[in-house]
């Protein structure tokens, strides 16, 4: 069982720990029109295990009551590529030293790196942190992903089922606001 709140609240600290291994230059804009924030997603949460096989052989399969993804991310910009490669891989070296697992990828313009936190994540579900440059926008991304989890019983959830009161997103102190 996983605390949704706390889950955000990780995330964000992941968030946060990723751009300061990244070393950008202050000043850089946020942009919140193309910024993830803070979700709970509950429609890719679906049941697992052989007695669910069939579910997943339909058009549209329902999702497992009291589960989430938990994801939070922002958005900046204000770097070329070439800045963002140097800083993608000062991170990949600074966080792969401390025990992160770390992945990187060269999308013909577009790179990615992809990191998990040493231990897996808070409470026992995985968690992944994304940084994207996609050329030519120049949005530079840093998301946070956990996989869905069941929730605790006593979570306050919207109408749809969605948990509520999680964290507001953070984002570092460095970054102008638009």
């Amino acid at each position: 069982m996983a605390d949704p709140a706390a889950t955000a609240e990780q995330l964000n600290d992941r968030t946060l720990t990723v751009y300061d291994a990244l070393g950008v230059p202050d000043g850089l804009t946020l942009d919140l029109r193309h910024s993830l924030g803070v979700q709970a997603n509950i429609y890719d949460c679906h049941g697992r295990g052989l007695s669910h096989v069939l579910d997943s052989l339909q058009d549209t399969t329902s999702h497992e009551p009291r589960m989430a993804a938990i994801g939070v991310g922002f958005t900046v910009t204000g770097l070329t590529h070439a800045q963002a490669a140097e800083a993608m891989e000062r991170a990949r070296r600074t966080l792969a030293g401390r025990g992160w697992t770390v992945g990187f990828r060269d999308l013909s313009g577009d790179i990615q790196l992809k990191l998990e936190p040493p231990g897996g994540g808070a409470g026992g579900v995985s968690e992944s942190v994304f940084v994207d440059f996609y050329d030519p926008s120049g949005f530079f991304t840093i998301e946070a992903r956990a996989e869905c989890a069941r929730y605790l019983d006593d979570t306050p959830v919207t109408s749809e089922g969605k948990p509520e009161h999680l964290a507001p997103l953070a984002v570092p102190a460095q970054v102008r606001r638009e």
